[in-house]
């Protein structure tokens, strides 16, 4: 069953800000996507796991710092969000975001068992250009710059998420 689970049936816009019915129409900010997902988060996953044994390995925490382009990087502390495994059951997803976080590592457990795509659109935005139209295009249909991610198990990516929707 689902006791214990995060389940998820949401509408959000692609940055997760609030509404602002002040913006003018067709900013991307005002355009709505849908994310319905399960999730585990990191106090429920054993911490004799795979999972939690490699996400606390020092070496993969180098290993990812070094394939980021180097620099101090941080395993995070909150018991809840530290790590998690998210899931999509029919019908679902995670519409398309941009991360709070500058860098993102997933790793695909499982292929999915029929459609789903991990969808990604590398550098969208940049620290000095938001952008808005290229993100107003994507969130209209425009494929242009799309790539997508092997579903295989086992595939580990790790992209700036804060600029690259996903």
């Amino acid at each position: 069953g689902d006791a214990g689970r995060l389940l998820t049936d949401t509408e959000h816009n692609v940055y997760f800000t609030a509404d602002d019915p002040g913006l003018p129409a067709g900013d991307p900010r005002r355009t709505r996507v849908r994310s319905a997902k399960g999730g585990l988060a990191y106090d429920q996953i054993p911490s004799g796991s795979p999972l939690r044994v490699a996400y606390e390995s020092d070496e993969l925490t180098a290993f990812v710092a070094a394939a980021l382009g180097g620099g101090n990087l941080y395993r995070h502390a909150d018991e809840l969000g530290a790590l998690n495994v998210m899931y999509y059951a029919e019908a679902g997803g995670h519409g398309w975001h941009f991360d709070g976080a500058d860098a993102v590592v997933t790793l695909m457990l499982q292929p999915p068992l029929g459609g789903g795509r991990f969808e990604y659109v590398p550098m969208l935005r940049s620290a000095g250009n938001e952008n808005r139209e290229g993100v107003r295009r994507l969130l209209q249909g425009d494929r242009s710059g799309i790539r997508s991610m092997s579903g295989a198990a086992g595939t580990l990516a790790l992209f700036r998420g804060h600029d690259s929707p996903h």
